[in-house]
């Protein structure tokens, strides 16, 4: 009889079937697999990337999945210390709903990983023989955006043109903001979304949630579609990347009156 693997543990497929028809819980395969592993004297460590994907999925009416898995990881981290669990997701405003609404607060670490700073881009482009003005050019354009930094000094390297990864950069930012701003049906929701997207330009990018916050809905449209981050430390809204900074000046100056019937963007 074949596993199937889904994800973090295996299943049979009769166990598939006992799942499907409800006659046991997810809960109790995992905590079998667990207790299999601590036998074989091995540490058990579980990591879910993306968790905000689970958010709105319901094991019943009332129950959500997030919810019930979290508070299962609290008990066989804090309770039994069975395992410990690595929870990664890059919507952190999430994180502070899940705080809210399951046990995990005071019962986890919260670790914020932010882009590189300044001072670690400059001496990392330095060892690698940029020129200061190329380094002052990514600095602004750039910032401390990890994969963009790792594929312009792979270009640098081939003497290839490393500065058209940058316009790429911006070009598909600034279009991420526009495709999101046109699929908004509501027109006073889509002029509320440009007034913060000017909001945050006009504040460098950054916005303090304590002083002036947003609009709850606009708030978590900004966030899903990760035109910004919440950073839950410091309490306040970043734009994703420094690239995503100036496509969305370039999408704003796109911006045109219209009428109510028009689009806020153009194609």
């Amino acid at each position: 009889e074949k596993d199937e693997n889904i994800k973090l543990f295996t299943i049979t497929k009769q166990e598939k079937e006992k799942l499907l028809s409800q006659e046991i819980l997810p809960f109790e395969i995992m905590n079998r697999q667990i207790e299999q592993e601590i036998e074989k004297n091995r540490k058990v460590v579980i990591v879910i990337d993306e968790l905000q994907s689970l958010k709105g999925i319901y094991i019943d009416d009332e129950q959500m999945l997030f919810q019930e898995l979290i508070n299962y990881f609290v008990r066989i981290t804090k309770v039994e210390h069975k395992a410990q669990v690595i929870l990664v997701t890059s919507n952190a405003y999430f994180i502070e709903e899940i705080f809210t609404d399951t046990k995990l607060e005071g019962a986890a670490e919260f670790v914020f990983l932010d882009y590189l700073d300044d001072a670690e881009v400059y001496a990392w482009l330095l060892k690698r023989k940029f020129e200061e003005k190329e380094i002052e050019y990514i600095l602004d354009k750039v910032g401390g955006y990890n994969w963009l930094l790792m594929q312009i000094i792979m270009r640098k390297k081939k003497n290839e043109d490393w500065q058209q990864l940058i316009k790429n950069a911006i070009t598909q930012s600034k279009g991420k903001v526009i495709t999101a701003v046109n699929h908004i049906e509501d027109t006073k929701f889509k002029q509320k979304v440009i007034v913060a997207l000017k909001q945050l330009i006009n504040n460098k990018g950054e916005q303090n949630l304590a002083f002036g916050s947003f609009d709850r809905k606009v708030l978590d449209f900004l966030i899903e579609n990760e035109i910004v981050f919440y950073d839950p430390v410091n309490a306040k809204l970043k734009i994703q990347f420094r690239p995503f900074y100036y496509g969305i000046k370039q999408a704003l100056s796109e911006y045109q009156g219209t009428t109510e019937e028009e689009e806020w963007f153009p194609d």
